[in-house]
């Protein structure tokens, strides 16, 4: 009995711990997570990429439009033509440093677009191996199923042959000492606390016709 029941708790605890695991998957999540901030950082630096590109389009317009007033010869006024031709310059200045600003958002953005290609293949690998590790995991649940169906009709035969009474007393047993109420005497001593009963108890206890228990533990001593 015990030993089945032992079996079946630990095919309980391996079902739980299964359950779990199949339940959530924190390695995908984090991944999926990775990826999303990967892409919206990609996103972001597209946008800053077209704004500067927006700016310069709209200083270059300006540009033309204060190169041909100043060359036009419509403009005679020579302090005019002056504040024209700063105009002209300031915008020509303005103009580079928004180019120079536009090539290195080019290489924000292909910075960005490596790190959100590297976190969506990083997806794909994390999930292909939660689906290998799921279908494995499911398989193993099936097997213990059938395992734990098995034990069970074991120990409705085994609950037969066993007198109701001590069926009691192992179950109340089991109950106080965390599921272990048989343990086997080992090296002289009992196998669950280490501490060794007399020989009077292990001689008691070997014919398996009486209900001995360790004088520590209190556990059932077995010594067959």
């Amino acid at each position: 009995m015990q030993v089945l029941d032992s079996e079946l708790d630990r095919i309980g605890s391996r079902f739980q711990e299964i359950d779990r695991i199949l339940s959530s998957s924190p390695d995908v999540e984090a991944a999926r997570q990775e990826a999303l901030l990967a892409d919206r950082n990609l996103k972001a630096a597209h946008g800053a990429l077209r704004d500067l590109e927006d700016q310069a389009a709209s200083q270059r317009a300006k540009l033309e439009e204060t190169t041909r007033r100043l060359y036009s010869g419509v403009v005679k006024n020579p302090k005019e033509l002056l504040d024209l031709q700063s105009e002209e310059n300031a915008l020509r200045n303005h103009i580079a440093s928004l180019e120079e600003r536009q090539l290195e958002q080019m290489m924000a953005v292909d910075d960005s677009q490596a790190e959100a290609d590297r976190a969506r293949s990083r997806l794909k690998d994390v999930d292909a191996h939660r689906q290998i590790e799921s279908a494995s995991l499911t398989e193993e649940r099936q097997e213990l199923l059938l395992r734990q169906e098995t034990l069970e009709a074991q120990r409705e035969a085994g609950i037969a042959v066993v007198n109701a009474e001590d069926l009691q007393v192992y179950a109340r047993v089991r109950t106080t000492h965390h599921g272990l109420a048989v343990a086997r005497i080992e090296g002289g001593a009992c196998g669950a606390c280490g501490v060794a009963p007399s020989q009077a108890q292990i001689d008691q206890a070997r014919p398996g016709d009486q209900i001995v228990f360790c004088g520590n533990c209190g556990r059932i001593l077995y010594a067959g």
